[in-house]
């Protein structure tokens, strides 16, 4: 009975998830399902504006209006010394997590990471938008107040020495390639540069048209993107930006624009609350005396609207999110505070006269993401195996699962999953030969998919070519099937299974499951068995040390 119980883990999965595909074919495109309504929303700290000028003279008039615009380039521009051509950015961010406690104090844990890199434009669109840059990584920092950081924490030697071309890809997160020879990107490197807010995609937040000092604008949904892990819900969404105040700095011709982001919404976890200040900092032409012999205001177009066009320099910001624990009765919460400060200036280059001054260099020709580029590496939390995979498979917390890994991809136009189950360990005899054995698999997932009501379309099945396999020392037997709910047409969309047994060196085995909405569905099924290829049992070498 412990021998069918623990055998049939792959089917129960495979179970769930196909039943979940299947329902989501024709659905991809369609908004996500409401969360439902918040009692209240949370209200964010204050985010520290930039300190205000001593000198009231200094801050603008009330009736001019703004028009800020950034204009990325990626060579320097003698006309055009606003360009913005590399920067060198530095972050601060901090999360603390307070959960109730029904027994006493609650529960506190707070997170530290600070980050500082050096970036050049690799690639704009002919309007000044930015598109892709090259990124080297100066300094990283990590850590856990409430976890103990040894050794083989992934943050150790995290971002050593670790130079990447980025695309800057809105919704799917950033397409990262991997410009340092020897290196790998690996997996908490990767979710790191993901989840930090980039200051070049910020841009999105300005106001559209010129506003006054006090003048307010809506802040689109979708422009949330870069200062939010994920959408909020479209219900109870309010977001607004404020134009605080113009102010003249210490610089010769620059001010500097406070402007605020405040508003409240609700996310998949809990109602949300943000606060943020961005300070954009612009210079102004050349001005001309005025009559009396002191400096006239930036220079006006005929419409009467300042171009300030510079670039955002600063950003704070403060979100608190509340959430039900889920062990609870419904009463006891998770409050999260997430703090982050990010300064950017511009750096010196060839342009500005300094014989020291350097640009980073920019690859020729133009990488191509590939499976030796981009491909991230994911390291078992608990050192049993390692294996690389693109970076759009997104790892699923598999605690509640019957799969060791999952990882998942969903788009609009399709969905990705793939499964993979460890063997049996020792002690475990009769349980680790059946799971071995490629005709218990074959049945067991035919079975699974009957149970379902799934009308099965069979594609070959059995053991692939040894000389494709016996490099990377497996042997790999491939279960393919195409699958649709019993009584839908001929001719409705298919889910795609892939099935796999894989025997590794030492008597070892892995199940892997995988589906695609896909179709062609071939090209999923060649990264899969890249995947599989790429597998090994135990923790991967170890990332560089930092320099002393």
């Amino acid at each position: 009975m412990l021998i069918d119980s623990t055998c049939k883990r792959p089917g129960s999965w495979l179970g769930r998830i196909a039943v979940a595909l299947v329902a989501m074919i024709g659905l991809l495109a369609e908004a996500k399902a409401q969360a439902p309504q918040a009692k209240a929303a949370p209200v964010a700290p204050q985010a520290k504006a930039a300190p205000k000028p001593a000198d009231d003279n200094a801050v603008e008039a009330l009736s001019l209006h703004y028009r800020f615009t950034e204009h990325y380039s990626p060579v320097p521009d003698p006309n055009h010394p606003e360009f913005i051509t590399q920067y060198r950015v530095g972050a601060r961010e901090t999360t603390k997590i307070s959960l109730d406690n029904p027994g006493g104090a609650p529960i506190r844990g707070e997170i530290v990471r600070h980050t500082i890199y050096t970036e050049r434009v690799a690639r704009a669109t002919r309007a000044g938008d930015l598109t892709d840059a090259v990124r080297r990584y100066d300094r990283f920092f990590y850590k856990d107040f409430t976890a103990k950081n040894d050794a083989s924490h992934p943050s150790k030697g995290a971002f050593q020495g670790l130079t990447l071309w980025v695309g800057e890809r809105v919704k799917s997160g950033p397409q990262v390639i991997n410009l340092t020879a020897d290196r790998l990107i690996r997996e908490f490197e990767y979710l790191t540069i993901q989840s930090l807010v980039s200051p070049s995609r910020l841009k999105g937040l300005l106001p559209p048209t010129p506003p006054r000092i006090g003048d307010t604008w809506r802040i689109p949904l979708p422009a949330t993107i870069v200062l939010l892990p994920e959408l909020p819900e479209p219900e109870n969404y309010s977001l607004e930006g404020t134009l605080i105040e113009v102010h003249k700095t210490d610089q010769p011709r620059t001010h500097a624009a406070i402007l605020g982001i405040q508003g409240q919404f609700t996310m998949p976890e809990g109602p949300s609350a943000l606060n943020a200040r961005i300070t954009f900092t612009f210079k102004t032409p050349e001005p001309k005396p005025a009559t009396d012999g002191a400096e006239a205001p930036p220079t006006r177009t005929n419409s009467g609207v300042i171009e300030a066009r510079g670039m955002i320099t600063e950003l704070r910001l403060a979100r608190i999110i509340t959430s039900p624990i889920p062990e609870g009765d419904g009463r006891l919460q998770q409050t999260t505070n997430y703090e982050l400060l990010i300064g950017r200036e511009p750096t010196a280059i060839p342009l500005a006269g300094d014989p020291t001054a350097t640009l980073l260099a920019l690859p020729d020709p133009i990488p191509k993401p590939d499976e030796a580029n981009s491909w991230v590496l994911y390291d078992d939390p608990a050192g049993r195996f390692h294996l690389r995979h693109p970076q759009n498979l997104r790892v699923i917390d598999s605690a509640s699962s019957d799969v060791d890994l999952e990882f998942r991809d969903i788009q609009d136009d399709h969905v990705d999953v793939f499964g993979l189950q460890l063997q049996p360990g020792e002690g475990n005899g009769d349980q680790a030969r059946l799971f071995r054995d490629p005709e218990y698999h074959r049945r067991n997932m035919f079975k699974n998919w009957e149970k379902q009501g799934q009308d099965v379309v069979k594609g070959p099945i059995g053991w692939l070519p040894e000389a494709d396999w016996t490099p990377s020392k497996r042997k790999v037997y491939r279960i393919e099937a195409a699958l649709r709910p019993q009584g839908s047409a001929a001719n409705s969309p298919r889910v795609y299974s892939d099935c796999y047994l894989a025997s590794l060196p030492s008597n070892k085995s892995i199940f892997v499951t995988t589906m695609t909405t896909q179709d062609p569905h071939v090209p999923y099924r060649d990264q899969v068995e890249s995947m599989i290829r790429s597998f090994d049992f135990g923790p991967s070498r170890p990332a560089p040390s930092p320099a002393k």
